[in-house]
């Protein structure tokens, strides 16, 4: 039997897989939708954070992606803060990637939260859809900055 298409939410086998990989020399989680990890030596994989959609559809908002100079990946699906880290990209010495994918705008659509979270010492950005690593890396000196959208989950955990 056919799944019937929802006109309100996207349809879920749209969604691609988010990889995550990490770079213990520089300390670094990158977020990547190429399965082949071109991104650099020296990574390894973690697995799938979670699934986003590789258009924009309905009930979603862009994944906006920086690298930062210090070595750190840095996403938001918030088009002001996308705006303001554009503006001082020097003050910021970050590099704008583009878009990463698109994620959902609010719990409506079945997904779940998608944490970001920062540790200043470690200058790294974490991503993640799963509870017991935000709580550990809460108590590990990441600052929770709440959902940054919500996603399909992933395996990593």
């Amino acid at each position: 039997m056919p799944i019937a298409q929802s006109t309100q939410h996207p349809d879920p086998r749209q969604a691609v897989p988010l990889y995550r990989i990490f770079n213990s020399e520089i300390f670094d989680h990158w977020y990547t939708v190429d399965s082949e990890y071109k991104r650099a030596d020296h990574y390894i994989p973690q697995g799938v954070a979670a699934y986003i959609f590789p258009n924009q559809t309905i009930n979603t908002t862009p994944l906006y992606v920086f690298w930062r100079e210090v070595g750190d990946n840095f996403i938001t699906s918030r088009r002001s803060e996308m705006e303001e880290w554009l503006h001082n990209k020097e003050s910021h010495r970050v590099v704008y990637t583009g878009i990463l994918g698109y994620i959902f705008k609010d719990s409506s659509s079945g997904g779940v939260p998608f944490y970001k979270l920062f540790n200043g010492s470690l200058e790294n950005h974490l991503y993640t859809v799963c509870e017991v690593e935000r709580e550990n890396a809460i108590q590990k000196g990441y600052r929770d900055d709440g959902p940054i959208g919500w996603v399909y989950p992933g395996s990593v955990c």
